[in-house]
């Protein structure tokens, strides 16, 4: 992998995992249309989404590092390039509208203006309302090949599934920090174990699997964090591996698996009976795991 070198250090938890998790997507062809930075503070967030639109923008990329030299990594710098468009911004009330995400989608239609890609930045997306963001819908299901997103979310609980389900997920509190706890760490650990077992037992249809995986979780933060983090291990797998583990799913049957997700993460302060709400998820799934 090449070194990964975003050029801001502002010592983001995770950032350099970050940053090498994007490489790989890069290095293999395999870099996904739609990103989502979710988690860790806004700072760090915005910043990553920077990083990243200079990356892509940058016309003497070395890898997947910019040079900071180019005019167009100058004119990112200054943010007044004309391909970078942070969508938020353009209302002037720091509020999304349906009617400028219209005209966006309008736009986006045309060949960008300075190169070979244009970039939406779409901050805070959690904070968009359902109607602009079934608008949003529209514009990144069927993109243009010229037109990259890049979206930033304090979490993704407010994001409608279906949007989820066309964007790849980097969450910068999973990849964590150097400095937590030993039982923080173990903690993660397990539920990072527990996400990809059940994502396996989902890919190849296995119910017993699935049972197996769930009857891990002890305590209902375990549970919360992987049924939050299910979905996007679900997604980015579709990306790796040239889509392997999911490749007879549709997009009809993994909306219906996030759907089934949220109404169980919505579910968890009220059945205090982690034994039977294992069991009876690891059914209510599968069932739309069925063909």
């Amino acid at each position: 992998m090449p070194d990964i070198n975003c050029g801001r250090y502002h010592g983001f938890s995770g950032e350099k995992r970050i940053f090498e998790t994007l490489s790989a997507f890069f290095s293999a062809g395999r870099f996904p249309h739609a990103v989502l930075f979710c988690g860790g503070n806004e700072i760090g967030r915005k910043t990553l989404a920077d990083d990243l639109a200079q990356i892509l923008i940058c016309k003497k990329r070395n890898g997947f590092n910019a040079c900071k030299e180019c005019n167009s990594c100058i004119k990112m710098e200054k943010r007044i390039h004309p391909d970078i468009i942070y969508v938020k911004e353009l209302s002037g009330s720091g509020k999304y509208k349906v009617e400028i995400l219209r005209e966006e989608i309008r736009r986006g239609s045309y060949l960008p203006n300075d190169g070979e890609l244009r970039i939406y930045i779409f901050a805070d997306v959690d904070t968009m309302s359902e109607i602009c963001q079934n608008t949003l819908l529209k514009f990144i299901e069927e993109p243009k090949s010229f037109n990259r997103f890049i979206f930033t979310a304090e979490s993704d609980r407010a994001v409608l599934p279906t949007i989820l389900s066309r964007v790849v997920s980097i969450r910068s509190d999973e990849l964590g920090d150097d400095n937590v706890s030993e039982e923080t760490s173990e903690s993660q650990n397990l539920v990072l174990e527990i996400a990809e077992q059940a994502v396996r037992a989902l890919s190849e249809r296995d119910e017993y699997m699935l049972t197996v995986a769930l009857s891990r979780v002890k305590t209902r933060e375990i549970m919360l964090s992987m049924l939050t983090l299910l979905p996007e291990k679900i997604r980015n797998s579709i990306f790796y591996k040239n889509n392997v583990l999911f490749k007879d799913f549709n997009l009809e049957k993994l909306i219906k698996i996030f759907k089934k997700l949220e109404v169980y993460i919505k579910e968890q302060d009220f059945n205090p009976n982690l034994t039977l709400i294992s069991a009876a998820y690891s059914a209510g799934i599968f069932e739309e795991v069925q063909d």
